[in-house]
């Protein structure tokens, strides 16, 4: 035997090659070929019990296709005849149904009647009570319209009355208005006489009081500040002269002295004109008997 694998050359007794050990072809082929056999012989078989099982599920399927269908057309028969009782059973039903729903509808026509013939002879009842009525309506609507009519003569001569009264009372009322605004003017008019009187009055008894000055030395004022002064308290009625200012003396604040309770409305009057130029300006009473009560003196400071 040569091994197909070194090219050795075996005994053919020799399984195996005595150089490189491989399996020589000759005990090979005997041993593959009964496993060849046996593998024929399964296939074989195999085939035939294939072929078998083939034919008896045919088999079987045909005979199941067969009791399906016999199960099938049985089923069918029961089915029908059930179907056909039950059709049957409606039909029967359905024809009671529409004969007694003739009946009630039927009844109920009569009955629709009946009530349309009571509610027609009511309602020519109604129709003949109503037709009263509108008569008796008809003549009331009449003998209404007849005082509605009378209510508006009466309203229309009232109402020519209240115009006039309306008229009446306008024309008074610009009369007396008028007159007012007369007696208003009248008033106003007055109003200033007095208030002209009263400032005349006050002027006078202004007069009788003689003012004297100190303006300080340290800081005196200008001449025309002076004249201003003066000019305001002449407008006032007051006595001033130049020989009773004093000036070139330490004045410490600005203020209006009186020495004599009388004169207390006056100096405050005095006070109240000289705080336009010196807003400061104050009031202070002293007694002093030997004064006269018609002196008052004003201290001034820039």
């Amino acid at each position: 035997m040569i091994c197909p694998q070194c090219q050795q050359d075996n005994p053919e007794s020799n399984t195996f090659c005595g150089k490189c050990g491989a399996l020589l072809q000759g005990e090979r082929r005997r041993s593959i070929m009964p496993v060849a056999d046996a593998a024929g012989e399964i296939h074989q078989l195999a085939e035939t019990t294939l072929q078998s099982v083939k034919k008896e599920a045919h088999f079987i399927e045909i005979s199941t296709l067969d009791e399906i269908h016999d199960k099938a057309i049985k089923w069918a028969k029961v089915q029908l005849f059930f179907l056909g009782s039950a059709v049957s059973i409606l039909l029967v039903a359905l024809f009671i149904w529409g004969y007694k729903q003739f009946s009630d509808f039927e009844r109920l026509i009569l009955d629709s009647q009946n009530e349309i013939t009571a509610l027609s002879g009511q309602l020519s009842e109604n129709a003949a009570k109503v037709s009263l009525d509108s008569t008796r309506v008809s003549e009331q609507a009449d003998t209404f319209g007849q005082t509605i009519q009378q209510e508006f003569e009466r309203l229309k001569q009232l109402s020519q009355k209240i115009n006039e009264i309306d008229n009446t009372i306008h024309t008074e009322i610009q009369k007396l208005r008028s007159e007012l605004l007369a007696s208003i003017h009248e008033a106003r008019n007055l109003q200033e006489q007095a208030k002209s009187d009263r400032h005349a009055i006050e002027k006078i008894q202004n007069s009788f009081y003689e003012i004297f000055f100190q303006i300080d030395g340290d800081h005196p004022l200008d001449d025309a500040r002076q004249a201003a002064i003066f000019a305001l308290l002449t407008e006032s009625g007051f006595l001033i002269k130049d020989r009773n200012v004093v000036s070139h003396v330490s004045v410490d604040r600005t203020e209006v002295i009186y020495y004599n309770a009388e004169a207390r409305e006056k100096a405050q009057l005095l006070t109240n004109l000289l705080r336009k130029n010196f807003p400061g300006m104050t009031v202070r009473h002293l007694d002093h008997k030997d004064r006269d009560a018609r002196e008052i003196l004003v201290k001034l400071r820039n």
